[in-house]
């Protein structure tokens, strides 16, 4: 999401607001505007931990389930 704005920041690089920046850039408002809510762990429920990676990204993020199943963020890496 954030590349077209990252890649602005190299050295010598002529700054472009074009159409693949501004929807960058709406779609960083839009992310921060739903970010999800940590929830507190709790050390006697089982944890997962899904990651990601790519050639220019690694991410990874620990859930737990509450008590109604669903499964909620504990820390994202």
């Amino acid at each position: 999401v954030t590349i077209p704005i990252t890649s602005m920041l190299k050295k010598d690089q002529v700054i472009k607001w074009e159409e693949a920046t501004i929807q960058a850039f709406n779609g960083i408002k839009e992310a921060l505007k739903h970010a999800p809510v940590l929830a507190a762990p709790d050390y006697k429920k089982p944890f997962q931990l899904f990651s990601f990676a790519s050639e220019n990204t690694i991410a990874s993020v620990l859930l737990q389930k509450d008590d109604e199943g669903a499964e909620r963020p504990i820390s994202f890496f």
